[in-house]
């Protein structure tokens, strides 16, 4: 978890306790859909961009 965290601080937001809700958000969802996910090449990359789709969603419900 830090790992990720600190690539979603560094890449996406600039708050570690953003950082990690979102963090947390795309490894739930990862556990959850983890049948479909287990069969990817690249599992990790897919968290990496729900990490990155969930902070954008985030960021625009803020400026709404």
């Amino acid at each position: 978890m830090p790992a990720t965290c600190r690539a979603g601080r560094s890449s996406v937001c600039r708050h570690c306790y953003v950082a990690e809700e979102l963090a947390q958000e795309a490894l739930a969802l990862a556990c959850r859909d983890w049948p479909r996910l287990a069969t990817m090449a690249a599992p990790g990359a897919w968290v990496h961009r729900v990490g990155i789709n969930l902070a954008n969603s985030s960021f625009r419900r803020a400026a709404a």
